[in-house]
């Protein structure tokens, strides 16, 4: 069936935009609207929406004029932008409105891409961002005012005797709280820079209003309540502020091109119906925060004179997914080095990408360079500063001559761009364990544990007796090595508490009956579900996710990092004895290699193409599976020691 054409004057592509004027009504009248040209730059009073587009199988009409004495045309919207349009319309009047959905010809791509450059100054522009939730559900009443309630106490200021005069709010459970943030609005990607570039926030949901500022001291509170384990990263990053300090002091400035990876690795969980929005709806968030850096700069000018050009992106819906990542990947890792590989997830969603173009669309596990939440607190602005590669200006010269790109033909004909980079093989994987699934509550442990062979790696070793003058790092290293090598690898290898690491250990094994003692039995008793007071009712283990609770906060974050490294991976031993973690489609046959200039370790898998040109080539083609862990053995390490291990060229596809 075709759709009427679009109700809407034409834009033209300067500075100019559409407002929807939403006419008053009752609440069951039909939804009518009228489109109104204007330009940034007038007086024109107006509201945001910030919302989830939702289904847009099962559309609903509304009636759209453009002129006030026209007549109205049907235009098809989602259920969720017809609730939301019911929810804010008034009975006596209208109410002028940014909703994007309705005010962009979704269907006109030229126009879709001028109006999303816009979008930041139109968000800005706006008196406030209205964001809606979604319809009362969940009890997300009660939790809406309880979040209210902590900015806000309702008992603030007035007399201890007349506070029993006053209705009480009350405090919810934590499934209303995670319901509530569980809504797919705080997942969505665009949310970021609609609620970051906002004059104010009023959040909708239901019944009830409240303030962005609420959720932003829910934030604080909730920091050091701990209450809710990990809040969405839109109210995260809300309390994002610059100290004059940190803009002032050039050590803490940091390269456009990073700002950007920094970014899309903080917004890798985040939601977006088109997988080009992952990088198109966080380049103007990008922007403002280097605004915010160089205030007093070169507004084409990022960190240490680095030109922004170095990733010149532009929003240009007539790309494919692939061909946008594929040129974010080649800009990223021409502006930073072959560290970019880190960010390669398996199971991509992109047809055609190469494999060592990050697939920004799809989730990806932990990275095994990543921290624990107190390591990332106490390095939260110095993780930038990891792995340097640059010089003052660009790139140093003997990283940016450690790889090339060029283009080929494909097997089916079409063409791709291929990674030529030098490598140093470390070993094929010989052995390969099932994927830890934490959520599954599975963590094959033994089964890992069997794949080893060299009895030195299931014990610890206790070196030399410290010297009176020793560093901390070198104590530190010290009591590391009193772990066997095995559960060292559990960890990436980085342990503040080894006795927590320890502990840690142990009650996984409790949690899977591989200790067979009469503490580990009593153990197991506690780690099940009391919800069930019947003893004829078998009681169901606790999730595995719950098992270091009450070890305390440090030593929780210390265990959780063995979760951090291992969910989502497989546990292997190489035919030269190496063992780590691999990324979960990890198989026998593949190889663990150290590529030139990065410090981690990749596993990678021989292909052979059917029309293959250049016969030399066989052997040297790879396609990249992730990221992968070797315990005792970093990239860094393999290339500094000149080990009788030889570089050969490889080419990733």
């Amino acid at each position: 069936m075709k759709h009427p054409p679009y109700p809407g004057q034409k834009l033209e592509l300067d500075d100019s935009f559409r407002l929807v004027e939403l006419q008053g009504g009752q609440k069951e009248d039909e939804i009518t609207v009228r489109l109104v040209n204007s330009r940034l730059g007038d007086s024109r009073i107006y509201e945001a929406l910030s919302y989830v587009w939702g289904d847009a199988s099962q559309p609903v009409s509304i009636s759209v004029t453009a002129e006030v004495d026209s007549g109205y045309t049907p235009l098809s919207v989602t259920t969720n932008c017809h609730k939301a349009l019911k929810r804010l319309r008034r009975v006596d009047g209208p109410r002028m409105l940014w909703i994007d959905s309705i005010c962009i010809n979704q269907n006109l791509v030229p126009e879709r891409n001028h109006q999303i450059k816009l979008i930041p100054r139109i968000y800005d522009g706006a008196s406030r961002v209205v964001a809606y939730l979604g319809e009362g559900a969940d009890n997300s009443d009660t939790a809406m005012d309880w979040i209210r309630e902590i900015d806000e106490p309702s008992d603030f200021g007035t007399e201890p005797e007349s506070r029993d005069d006053k209705p009480r709010i009350l405090r919810p459970d934590m499934d209303m709280i995670d319901a509530l943030f569980a809504r797919r609005w705080f997942s969505r990607v665009w949310v970021l820079q609609e609620v970051r570039l906002a004059r104010a926030v009023i959040v909708v949901c239901g019944e009830r209003e409240v303030s962005w500022d609420s959720f932003r001291a829910f934030q604080y509170w909730n920091h050091n309540a701990r209450w809710v384990k990990k809040l969405p990263y839109v109210v995260q990053s809300s309390v994002f502020r610059i100290s004059p300090w940190y803009r002032n002091s050039t050590r803490f400035l940091i390269p456009y091109p990073q700002r950007l990876l920094k970014k899309l690795k903080a917004t890798r969980q985040c939601g977006a119906t088109d997988p080009r929005d992952k990088l198109y709806a966080i380049l103007p968030l990008v922007d403002w925060e280097e605004r915010q850096f160089y205030e007093n700069t070169d507004p084409s000018l990022g960190n240490g004179g680095q030109d922004k050009a170095a990733v010149d992106l532009k929003v240009n819906y007539t790309l494919t997914p692939m061909q946008v990542y594929t040129q974010l990947a080649i800009s990223l890792i021409n502006a930073i080095g072959l560290s970019v590989l880190r960010e390669v997830v398996t199971t991509t969603t992109v047809p055609e990408l190469p494999s060592w173009a990050p697939d920004w669309s799809a989730n990806a596990a932990h990275p095994f360079h990543g921290q624990s939440r107190r390591e990332a607190r106490l390095h939260y602005i110095s993780d930038y500063f990891k792995d340097t590669t640059w010089d003052e200006n660009s790139l140093k010269e003997e990283v940016a001559r450690a790889w090339h790109f060029s283009e080929y033909t494909t097997s089916s004909g079409g063409s791709s761009t291929q990674l030529h980079a030098r490598a140093m093989l470390v070993g094929t994987i010989a052995k390969i364990g099932d994927m830890c699934d934490i959520y599954e509550n599975y963590f094959p442990v033994q089964q890992w544990e069997s794949l080893i062979e060299n009895p030195k790696q299931l014990q610890g070793e206790r070196g030399e007796i410290l010297p009176a003058d020793a560093t901390f790092e070198e104590h530190r290293q010290w009591d590391a090595n009193l772990l066997p090598p095995f559960v060292r690898a559990l960890t990436g290898d980085r342990i503040i508490y080894v006795s927590a690491v320890e502990r840690a250990y142990e009650r996984i094994r409790d949690y899977n009956g591989e200790n067979q003692d009469a503490e580990s039995e009593t153990l197991i008793r506690t780690m099940t579900d009391s919800s069930s007071d019947e003893e004829s009712v078998e009681k169901p283990k606790m999730p595995l996710t719950d098992i270091f609770r009450n070890m305390g906060p440090s030593y929780e974050d210390q265990a959780e990092l063995i979760f951090y490294n291992c969910h989502g991976r497989r546990f292997f031993v190489t035919d030269t004895g190496h063992i780590g973690l691999a990324p979960e489609i990890s198989e026998v046959g593949d190889v663990v290699m150290a590529l030139e200039t990065d410090t981690v370790l990749f596993v990678a898998r021989r292909t052979i193409e059917e029309s293959m040109e250049n016969t030399e080539d066989s052997g040297r083609i790879m396609r990249l599976i992730g990221e992968g862990f070797v315990q005792g053995l970093s990239a860094a390490e393999v290339w500094e020691e000149k080990t009788s291990l030889i570089p050969s060229g490889v080419i990733i596809r």
